[in-house]
Formats: structure tokens, sequence, C-alpha cells
């Protein structure tokens, strides 16, 4: 019997050190909409997966024949202030066509309403989207 016992407890304890769980970093936010700044910032999942039913944001592209693609940005925060704008800059139609389930957005426009700055960012630290 002592010869089993010892072997057992040392299968017992090396089990113990690699059965911890750790899990990865994690960043989660509502969105946010600052019309005195002209800048939205939130999380594709975070707003979907959010308790309310008024956060969301997103940028979408539009292309017709013979006429400029443009694109659109727009988020709305948990206290219902809308931001939107609008280009037909190709840098920043690039920038939102890298837009996942997870990403971070970040969008900036000017007093016209163009906008001015688009970021998008993938990372593993980011919430994403439940159905």
């Amino acid at each position: 019997m002592r010869k089993f016992v010892k072997p057992v407890a040392l299968v017992c304890s090396v089990l113990g050190l690699i059965g911890t769980a750790h899990a990865g970093a994690k960043f989660s936010f509502d969105v946010s909409v600052n019309t005195a700044s002209r800048m939205a910032t939130g999380n594709m999942g975070d707003a979907r997966n959010s308790a309310d039913v008024l956060q969301f944001i997103g940028c979408y592209t539009f292309a017709r024949r013979a006429s400029a693609t443009y694109m659109v940005c727009e988020a709305r925060d948990p206290w219902g202030t809308h931001g939107t704008c609008s280009t037909m800059d190709a840098n920043l139609i690039a920038a939102v066509q890298g837009i996942g389930p997870a990403s971070n957005i970040l969008f900036k426009w000017d007093a016209t309403g163009e906008c001015t700055d688009v970021e998008v960012r993938n990372a593993s630290l980011y919430t994403p989207m439940m159905p």
C-alpha cells in the first residue's frame, strides 16, 4: 500500500500545479459619444452584448456603379447620445474594412460631419459579439 501512495501523491501534486487556469486580459466598456469633442469610441462586442437597447457602434461602406465609394461611422451611447460622420477618403475607408466582431472602434469628425480619424483595433482583449 505504501508503494502506491507516493506515486499517487506525486501525480496529484503535479496535476494541482498545472490544473490552475488563468484567463487572458479583457477590456470592456460602454460606447462613449462626446459631441463636444466630436469623438465616439466603443467595442463591437460590448455594444452588442450590453443590457440596454441603445448602444451601438459601427462603420459602413457604400459603393455604387459610376459613383465614388463612401463610408459612414455612427455610434450611440447608453444615454442616447448619437454621433455620426461620413467621408469619401480612401485611407479611412480602408481602415473600416478591417472591422470585425471583436473590434474596438474610435472615430472623430469635424464641424461639417466629415470623418477626420478612424482607428480600428483588433485584439484578443476585446469582447466578441454574442448572438
